[in-house]
């Protein structure tokens, strides 16, 4: 179990500030790159007299430096040393840029990227990191910018057709969707309209034709079609073009007029997918990208969360429903319709739609209120943990 002892003609006296190390040269000479294994390199240091090398360094880490050699090309940082002054120190020592690399990966300070399969063929993959990697020219990131101003667009123009000048304020859900649809039986028809909702249409088409070529040549040009396809942010682009092609052929068989009410619900609601185009912008945002990692790294303690308020609104409006449901005029008239009072109360929302009488109602309020600031502060924490990770990383 002992250490063999290095024969003497092997044996290399080190000095370091002061203390003495002993080290096997053959151990040294595998990685003459560095200043201690190269004859050269190391020689700069030798003092004749003494037969030692003198290094005016960091004992500690010169000890780290020597297990380098003795653990077979590893580094390690002794904890009680700072990151900044060991990471100097092996400069110094001239250790090549893989084995810092490896380092830093230990530490937790190296993102490992995998790395992105790319098409076959120049131009395929040209046209492929044109709209994947924002970094790859200037002409992708004009790519990017175009594609977020017209994401943007697209975002206003589905806000903007719920305006009264667009749309009637019929609780009719014919009435309310009609002009839209009139728009495209007119565009059907061959019609220009200089309507407001002949205009939002135009500008909803120019949209859907950038976000059809977009698609359409990431999907031509992908080196994956199945990975392609399975992607979220690309379910999310196809679902967002969707509404607008099944509107048109809906249009295309009825005519908009006399469209029937359970058909109006229907498009209204694919129509309401079109929502999901803001989420597009995650794709070209590393803020959006950031917190969506965030979420899905905080899953579990999102869940504890889910889990404690669930919990907690049962429990108080169990509370809350005992001690009001006898008084008079009392809003609490079951537990299931107390729960929206019990969440809206530990969110610290407060609409005041349904409030608590009775002074026993009025200290279970003022509990539930505190209990939810406290459950809602104690994950809290975890999750801007990990968005500062996650931040600093990237």
């Amino acid at each position: 179990n002992f250490p063999p002892i290095i024969p003497e003609k092997h044996r290399i006296v080190f000095n370091a500030a002061g203390k003495l190390f002993e080290a096997d040269q053959r151990l040294l000479d595998k990685y003459p790159e560095t200043v201690l294994g190269g004859h050269k390199s190391r020689m700069r240091f030798y003092d004749l007299k003494k037969n030692e090398y003198f290094f005016d360094r960091h004992r500690e880490v010169f000890e780290a430096v020597l297990q380098f050699y003795t653990n077979g090309g590893t580094l390690a940082r002794p904890s009680h040393i700072p990151l900044d002054i060991f990471v100097n120190e092996i400069r110094f020592y001239s250790f090549d840029y893989e084995t810092i690399e490896n380092f830093l990966r230990d530490e937790g300070l190296l993102l490992i990227e995998k790395k992105k399969p790319l098409p076959n063929g120049k131009i395929r993959r040209i046209i492929w990191r044109l709209f994947e990697d924002t970094e790859y020219s200037w002409c992708s990131k004009v790519v990017t910018l175009i594609s977020a101003l017209v994401i943007t667009i697209s975002v206003v123009v589905f806000c903007l057709e719920t305006r009264p000048a667009f749309t009637s304020l019929s609780n009719n859900v014919t009435e309310q969707i009609r002009p839209s649809l009139e728009a495209c039986q007119r565009s059907l028809n061959g019609q220009h309209s200089a309507s407001p909702a002949g205009i939002l249409f135009l500008t909803e088409t120019s949209c859907i034709v950038w976000f059809v070529l977009e698609l359409g040549l990431r999907f031509g040009t992908c080196p994956d079609r199945k990975a392609f396809c399975k992607s979220f942010l690309n379910i999310v682009d196809a679902s967002a073009i969707l509404p607008y092609f099944i509107t048109m052929i809906v249009i295309s068989i009825e005519n908009s007029s006399h469209l029937r009410p359970q058909t109006a619900t229907i498009l209204r609601t694919i129509r309401l997918v079109r929502m999901l185009r803001i989420l597009k912008l995650s794709r070209y945002s590393r803020g959006f990208r950031i917190l969506g990692l965030t979420l899905i790294r905080s899953t579990r303690v999102l869940f504890l969360l889910v889990c404690f308020q669930m919990v907690l609104a049962i429990v108080f409006s169990s509370v809350v429903y005992f001690v009001e449901y006898d008084a008079p005029g009392t809003q609490f008239t079951s537990i299931p319709d107390s729960f929206w009072w019990a969440l809206i109360t530990m969110t610290t929302v407060g609409y005041g739609d349904v409030v608590p009488i009775t002074v026993l109602g009025k200290i279970a309020g003022a509990s539930c209120a505190i209990m939810g600031i406290l459950c809602i502060s104690f994950p809290v924490p975890v999750i801007v943990s990990n968005f500062n990770y996650l931040y600093n990383r990237d």
